[in-house]
């Protein structure tokens, strides 16, 4: 394997990151590396696995740093889906320029919150012919993080009263979040459950400062909806679901993707994996999972999924 430390630039913003290529000559088909909310790192388990698998089996990988993360300038914490979306297609337009590249075999392998970047990325270029996403939601952020609410508490064994109880309060955050909710009215209503014993598990964000406006975070991003970009893609899909997801709704994600490629529904594989979680790791979605061996079903239907659209390598 070579590696090579390298920059790019999108709207500004230098980004650092590691491309890694097969021994030989190529040019090799490529994957970018698109972020969970978790981590900005280039050295997320996931992506070094991800490296190490795919630049054995011929394929380049770009992992790079998220702004703001590691080496790489910027603030994520400013940064909405469509500019972080900007990052991965300067990403991609450096790849197609390198030279060691196949420029029509470059796609993204995302990871939950990298599978709504990597849908909005494409949809906005012809660059990009493939994706592979773990863990993705076709819902919005804020219709996740309440199933996510609801899961929690649940699997913590609080009854439906709870489960009720914290998503009237995490609904009353979020209109607050939105300007749709006196700022007071949500206080009242996370003041009344934040010194329960399920408050924790409850997921409940903080409400937004009164003085952040659209600077906010949670607001840049609870109502992004992935449909439009959806609508967009006519790219090969791989699709992976953890059966013990305990973030996504897997069956209303994979029914709007299935709606979405209705036309072309053979560029699309989704697929749920027994005994994993959020992560493709044996871990079955516990505490836990993101440092559980990683699932050998993952490994080999990622192999065989990436060899068939570039059978030559």
């Amino acid at each position: 394997m070579q590696r090579r430390e390298l920059t790019f630039v999108s709207d500004g913003c230098r980004l650092a990151g590691t491309l890694s290529l097969p021994d030989g000559d190529g040019p090799w088909p490529a994957i970018v590396t698109l972020h969970p909310s978790s981590t900005g790192s280039r050295d997320f388990r996931l992506f070094l696995h991800l490296e190490a698998l795919m630049v054995a089996a011929g394929f380049a990988v770009l992992r790079y740093d998220r702004r703001g993360s590691g080496g790489s300038q910027g603030d994520f914490m400013r940064a909405d889906f469509a500019q972080l979306a900007d990052d991965a297609l300067a990403a991609v337009e450096l790849l197609a320029g390198t030279g060691e590249v196949e420029p029509g075999l470059i796609g993204f392998f995302g990871v939950s919150q990298g599978g709504w970047i990597g849908p909005e990325a494409a949809s906005r270029s012809n660059r990009v012919r493939f994706l592979v996403l773990v863990g993705a939601c076709a819902v919005t952020p804020a219709e996740q993080m309440r199933y996510a609410t609801a899961t929690s508490l649940r699997g913590a064994g609080y009854d439906e009263t709870v489960v009720e109880r914290a998503l009237a309060a995490r609904d009353a955050v979020d209109a607050a979040t939105r300007g749709e909710l006196d700022r007071a009215a949500a206080a009242a209503s996370l003041g009344a459950v934040e010194h329960e014993p399920w408050f924790e598990a409850a997921l409940i964000p903080p409400l937004p400062d009164p003085d952040a406006g659209v600077t906010n975070k949670w607001r840049l991003e609870m109502d992004y909806d992935v449909g439009p970009a959806l609508a967009q893609l006519a790219v090969p899909v791989l699709l992976i679901h953890g059966d013990h997801d305990r973030w996504t709704p897997i069956e209303e994600s994979q029914r709007v993707w299935r709606e979405s490629f209705r036309g072309h529904p053979q560029q699309l594989t989704a697929v749920r994996l027994p005994g994993t979680g959020h992560y493709p790791t044996l871990a079955r979605g516990a505490e836990g999972e993101g440092a559980a061996p990683i699932s050998p079903d993952y490994e080999a239907l990622l192999l065989r999924w990436l060899r068939q659209l570039a059978p030559t390598v």
